[in-house]
């Protein structure tokens, strides 16, 4: 490493360190000596907001050696860590300095580093203020779902004291626009177990939610599910079986009593999870699929809520 280098390298850390450090806002990861040719330099250094919720991210740098004078040496950027606010917004915040850092090389700053980080400050108050209309959205939204909630215990044990007719296995396949919101996705985990539902979730865009178990149980879950706020949502496909007698409703379940949420990219887990328990013909119905091939042993009629509005109309 050439001496002008490796001096510009550490005065540039020496104001930083004036800076940052009286926030504990430095902090050396290597410090090479100068006879230790091919040594990189590596620190972190973690920005403060001047906003109400004090957020924070930590940035590490390592230096090339030819930085800054060296054509290509370009140091390379890590967001490591930043408080709940900036959380989110990690991988913007780290592309922002890095793309700053390579336009301070191109000008011929001295310190590109020191440059780079100057409009990380009112970057992570545009972070806090996005964040806290967020958590406002979601705690108004998480206070009307307790209601819904609230509202559905109320009248839960009277529906089940009024139950005298055979009982009807239900399934339901229900598509969403997205599915990604925690609260969202507590309370569908929370009213297929109360119902004694199994199934699945599949989140990201698009969603989907498989539910079976009693027929009213079902229609309940789809009843509470879409008074919730959503961009989009609808029944794609639906069964219902009647319980022959001397046979339970218990046994005549496709699905495990429990409830799966899958992720983003697994529409194939459900897929196959959907075919395993043969009910590929009603995850199809989640993709506007209608009338597949039918297995001969399946005697359940699979509808689509398209269907029934057609035949309603005729």
């Amino acid at each position: 490493m050439s001496d002008s280098c490796f001096s510009l390298q550490l005065e540039e850390a020496e104001a930083l360190k004036s800076a940052y450090e009286p926030d504990d806002g430095f902090m050396w990861l290597h410090e090479p000596d100068p006879d230790d040719d091919g040594a990189e330099l590596a620190y972190a250094v973690t920005v403060r907001s001047n906003g109400p919720v004090e957020s924070t991210v930590t940035l590490m740098f390592t230096l090339p050696c030819g930085y800054p004078l060296k054509e290509g040496a370009v140091p390379e950027v890590v967001a490591v860590e930043g408080s709940e606010a900036v959380q989110r917004k990690l991988r913007k915040i780290e592309d922002t300095v890095a793309t700053n850092v390579r336009q301070q090389l191109k000008s011929g700053y001295d310190f590109p580093i020191l440059a780079s980080l100057a409009p990380v400050t009112d970057l992570l108050t545009q972070c806090e203020e996005e964040w806290v209309a967020m958590e406002t959205e979601r705690k108004k939204e998480e206070a009307e779902e307790d209601y819904t909630w609230a509202a559905h215990l109320a009248v839960a044990a009277q529906k089940y004291e009024q139950r005298h007719s055979p009982p009807v296995l239900g399934r339901r396949m229900i598509y969403s626009h997205h599915i990604w919101s925690p609260v969202k996705r507590k309370y569908i985990l929370e009213w297929a177990r109360a119902l004694r539902l199994g199934g699945m979730s599949k989140l990201g865009y698009p969603g989907c939610i498989l539910v079976e178990g009693d027929e009213r149980d079902c229609a309940e879950f789809v009843n509470l599910v879409t008074r919730l706020r959503w961009k989009y949502i609808a029944v794609r496909g639906e069964e219902q079986i009647p319980v022959p007698p001397g046979k339970s409703l218990e046994d005549m379940r496709a699905l495990p009593l429990s409830f799966t949420e899958y992720g983003w990219d697994d529409m194939d887990k459900v897929a196959a999870r959907c075919r395993e328990a043969g009910l590929e013909e009603l995850f199809l119905t989640c993709m506007k699929i209608y009338g597949g091939k039918k297995s001969k042993e399946k005697k359940a009629r699979t509808k689509s809520t398209d269907e029934k509005k057609e035949k309603k109309k005729r």
